[in-house]
């Protein structure tokens, strides 16, 4: 058995954690930005802006801390079995998951990129020409 040691690995899992959040978080950020500014209802956009974004206002380390003690258990417990089912073929759903690897750490960046993407979308959208009769 090799060793794995040095910086390639730590690069290795921070630039495919990052694309899997970035995967993630970049339709789901599009899509709840353009719901937000064109298309949810007067009732319905002023119940769910707020609720958005407070997403913003919760720290990385929260996020983070959430992810360790809640989603890893759940995606280890409730779809591990699922993923290798559909996704076996790639490595990153293990049959035998722990819950705690590098597609945890992915959603969670992906929930921690939402906020930001959510932003940059509705203000890009909410611009005049979008608005012109």
């Amino acid at each position: 058995m090799r060793a794995c040691s040095g910086a390639g690995t730590l690069i290795f899992g921070t630039a495919v954690t990052s694309t899997i959040g970035l995967v993630v978080a970049g339709p789901l950020g599009i899509a709840i930005g353009v719901y937000l500014s064109l298309l949810a209802p007067g009732r319905a956009g002023a119940r769910d802006r707020p609720l958005v974004e407070l997403l913003a206002a919760v720290p990385s380390v929260i996020i983070g801390f959430w992810g360790l003690v809640f989603l890893g258990p759940f995606l280890k417990n409730q779809s591990s079995r699922a993923l290798h089912d559909v996704l076996g073929f790639i490595p990153l759903s293990a049959p035998n998951a722990t819950g705690d690897g590098i597609f945890t750490a992915g959603i969670v960046l992906a929930l921690m990129a939402l906020a930001d993407h959510r932003a940059a979308i509705t203000s890009a959208t909410s611009s005049s020409a979008f608005h012109a009769s």
